[in-house]
């Protein structure tokens, strides 16, 4: 038993018993049907952080691996019941590889010019103490060794690699070093001669693999992305039915668990249906607080770094997303480098890929999956210095302010000078761009108090902008109801909201602000951009 050849399965013991464990030991069924098949044994995994990469190649560790004995771990899990359960529990001999770890391994020894071989050295010198005649040290790299192996005693590996793309994704990792890492992956994985060794390969990244890049080689794996996921589809993470049985396992009342849906809900995979990202199910479950847990693992880089790129599109785009459903969009399909995205739809893809964006096949579209990444969206445009909203938000809390003590003429002033500020000569008319206006404009509620909805249906129709408290915020924080109006007064707004009764949006609070906004009127007139604005609360709605 060693920490990358054969090891044992305390980690997965230690998730599996924990109260907010989620049996997905049915991907086993997956793998197992892949064992020792050419066309389908090499299979590369791409996932957002955050969606239980790492778990995965923990429980497949723990089942396959010759250097433990976990019957009694899988007992009562789906996989148990399955036909193949007991031929491969246990039989396999595994190497396992935190690639993101061996990294930092290699970096504070000074080795990551040289990190395939470092990952070779750290590998046989467990491969040595199993196969001393075969394996000699630092002398041979990892792939003549498991050969010298194979053709001694015909054992065959299961590999499973994590963050296999690290080397790829980081800038501090030179064209040098990826080629040679590339080297090392096809003398594993594309060897015609070490094929015979293999009886599986699962590895796990955030980017697919990269047609057009020096990785590109490796393109004898069975891709499952975020845009894909072939049969893989539900492990992607918590599925409804997961997570509604989460709840009712820690005695959630129903009331939190459609607070549950309504924060997190949103990716969707085909007869699937809904998907929940696991990270933050488990973290809103564990601390009793809905809120966005995406910085608890990573920030918001890639998203800031593609706003503040010299492509503007991708930034009106960013703005259209938070503002509007869905953008359209053409797939890029041959795999993405953040380092170079040169395109809109190259940047919308990889969006999908690392988890920001759904993307919807049938029309052709992409989304925000949910109000938590809704929220991260709203973060980074504050961070995006180069991004037109920048400078609109940055006056949110005045605004939020302004709103909350009714000053309807400072605010419709404000509104004004943003929506002037945000929108072109060509687009000031459309009311997408002043919804986006307003929505960046009021980005302090989202960020602390409020959910916001475009479009959310309500009484006799689809209010426009609708900002909702976040679960457990105080009973003074009420609902607030924005209508725009083209040309119609503001009273004239105020009023639809009443006619159409949009109020009962606010049910169950005590009260709630309706906002009108007009916005427009005939371009020959003198006050053609002037703005005006109406605030009234009403009590009980």
């Amino acid at each position: 038993m060693g920490a990358y050849v054969n090891p044992g399965n305390f980690d997965f013991e230690g998730c599996s018993t924990d109260e907010l464990y989620v049996d997905k030991t049915g991907l086993i069924r997956l793998t197992n049907a892949a064992i020792g098949k050419p066309r389908k044994k090499r299979i590369v995994v791409s996932r957002p952080r955050r969606f239980g990469k790492t778990m995965a190649l923990t429980m497949l560790s723990a089942y396959y691996s010759c250097g433990c004995d976990s019957k009694a771990l899988f007992r009562g899990m789906t996989i148990a019941q399955d036909p193949s359960f007991e031929e491969h529990l246990n039989q396999h001999n595994i190497i396992i590889l935190d690639v993101q770890g061996l990294y930092i391994q290699a970096d504070a020894d000074d080795r990551l010019d040289t990190f395939p071989q470092f990952i070779s050295e750290t590998v046989n010198t467990e491969l040595e103490k199993l196969f001393p005649d075969e394996v000699h040290g630092n002398e041979d790299s990892l792939s003549k060794s498991i050969l010298a192996i194979h053709a001694k005693h015909g054992t065959k590996f299961i590999f499973l690699l994590d963050e296999w793309d690290v080397i790829y994704r980081e800038e501090k990792f030179n064209e040098k070093l990826k080629e040679d890492y590339t080297d090392f992956l096809m003398g594993l994985f594309k060897n015609d001669n070490m094929s015979e060794c293999l009886d599986l390969v699962y590895m796990t990244g955030i980017l697919p693999i990269l047609k057009q890049a020096t990785h590109s080689e490796l393109d004898n794996f069975n891709a499952d992305t975020m845009l894909n996921p072939l049969d893989f589809a539900e492990y992607v993470g918590f599925t409804e039915a997961e997570v509604e049985a989460l709840c009712q396992k820690n005695q959630l009342q129903q009331e939190k668990l459609q607070d549950l849906k309504a924060w997190y809900r949103g990716y969707q995979f085909g007869s699937v249906g809904a998907m929940y990202c696991p990270f933050s199910i488990t973290k809103a479950i564990d601390s009793k607080r809905i809120k966005s847990y995406w910085g608890k693992t990573g920030t918001t880089t890639e998203l800031v770094n593609l706003m503040n790129a010299t492509n503007p599109m991708f930034r009106r785009a960013a703005q259209d997303l938070l503002s509007v459903a869905s953008v359209d969009i053409t797939v890029d399909k041959e795999g993405i480098d953040l380092s170079d995205v040169g395109s809109l739809d190259t940047a919308l893809t990889a969006l999908v890929h690392l988890g920001y964006l759904v993307y919807q096949e049938e029309d052709g579209t992409v989304r925000i999956p949910n109000q938590e990444v809704a929220a991260e969206f709203l973060k980074a445009v504050k961070e995006a210095k180069k991004n037109p909203c920048y400078k609109i938000m940055a006056r949110s809390k005045e605004l939020q302010t302004k709103t909350l003590r009714g000053d309807a003429k400072a605010v419709s002033k404000m509104l004004q000078a943003n929506h002037e500020r945000y929108a072109s000569v060509y687009s000031y008319d459309q009311e997408n761009d002043l919804a986006c206006v307003v929505i960046t404009s009021y980005s302090a509620f989202a960020e602390q108090d409020y959910t916001f909805h475009r479009e959310l249906h309500g009484g006799k129709g689809f209010a426009d902008i609708v900002f909702l408290p976040r679960p457990g915020r105080p009973r003074n924080i009420i609902p607030i109801i924005v209508e725009l109006s083209w040309k119609e007064d503001a009273d004239t707004a105020v009023q639809q909201i009443k006619e159409r009764r949009y109020t009962g949006l606010a049910h169950g609070y005590p009260s709630a602000l309706l906002v009108g906004i007009r916005y427009g009127g005939d371009a020959k007139e003198k006050d053609y951009k002037n703005h005006t604005c109406v605030i009234e609360q009403v009590d009980n709605p």
